[in-house]
């Protein structure tokens, strides 16, 4: 059976004074749709790597249940296909796909018993899975009206339209500046955790002169770069592992900035309606973004 249905789940809805919505989605969809949403550049993204997982839970996944698209369109001129395959062609293209899934997984655990790196085994897998994806953005009608309309790819529509249905399914909590968006951080349960930890040796250690509000941009930046609340073993990570994963991604020279975008503050607007910090918005209106308070969170040039 090919699996092909995405889903969408709100992780973070937000909105400030103004206005402007801030909603973080958290995504599963089929891997072959993923550079079409990498092209709306109105969208903070974090992404599951094909160089993090391990290969041979890859393999499982693709011989028992291989991702693939969701209608099989007869071959014409122009990019989509206006009829399906007859029920007889379907069924011989499905079976293709299966194969081609479990004939990719053959010779990728070939090149993992030769010792080949993940993250080149991992590759030759990737038509047939999926990808996690986290995605924050106060701007989401030029994507609804793209990726729902008729003409786009029968993938990233179910995928738009399921993003759709949970965005107006949820209600936005309002938020006021000095308040923050912090998506995977549960903050009336998990503030005392960060004060306990913050009191801690290990807070004392990997987290020196950090506040307990601050310790939680970092939890959920590492959450972000994880895609999940949880590690790949399934566990929840305690704050100690997600301070530490922060610490990796801002302590390099280069700042592996992207999971850093999803964290935001409302920012202030004057009675001129015009913005306090509109260069701390980054890709988002009426937001500051917590990448942008960063040290080095871009090499200009």
């Amino acid at each position: 059976m090919i699996h092909f249905m995405p889903t969408a789940t709100v992780v973070a809805d937000s909105i400030n004074q103004q206005g402007n919505r801030l909603t973080t989605f958290q995504l599963r969809y089929w891997r072959g749709i993923h550079s079409e949403l990498m092209t709306h550049r109105k969208f903070s993204r974090c992404a599951g790597s094909s160089r993090a997982r391990p290969s041979q839970a890859i393999i499982d996944q693709v011989r028992s249940t291989p991702w693939g698209p969701p209608s099989w369109g007869a071959n014409q001129p122009g990019m989509q296909a206006d009829a399906e395959l007859s029920p007889e062609k379907t069924l011989i293209a499905k079976a293709t796909w299966v194969h081609a899934a479990n004939n990719a997984a053959a010779q990728a655990l070939l090149l993992l018993q030769e010792g080949a790196h993940k993250q080149i085994v991992n590759r030759l897998l990737e038509p047939f899975t999926f990808i996690d994806v986290i995605v924050s953005s106060t701007e989401y009608n030029n994507w609804w009206a793209l990726r729902e309309d008729a003409a786009a790819d029968p993938a990233i529509r179910l995928l738009a339209q399921e993003m759709h249905k949970a965005y107006d399914a949820s209600t936005p909590t309002l938020l006021l500046p000095g308040t923050w968006h912090l998506p995977f951080v549960k903050i009336d349960f998990e503030l005392q955790e960060a004060v306990d930890f913050v009191e801690s040796q290990d807070g004392v250690i990997h987290a020196p002169g950090k506040s307990p509000l601050e310790v939680l941009f970092m939890v959920s930046a590492a959450r972000c770069a994880r895609t999940s609340y949880r590690t790949f073993d399934g566990t929840v990570a305690p704050i100690k592992d997600d301070v530490i994963l922060f610490r990796k991604l801002v302590s390099a020279n280069l700042v592996h900035a992207s999971p850093l975008e999803h964290q935001a503050t409302p920012d202030i607007q004057n009675k001129e309606l015009k913005w306090a910090s509109p260069d701390l918005h980054g890709n988002f209106t009426g937001w500051i973004q917590f990448r942008k308070t960063i040290p080095n969170e871009y090499v200009p040039g």
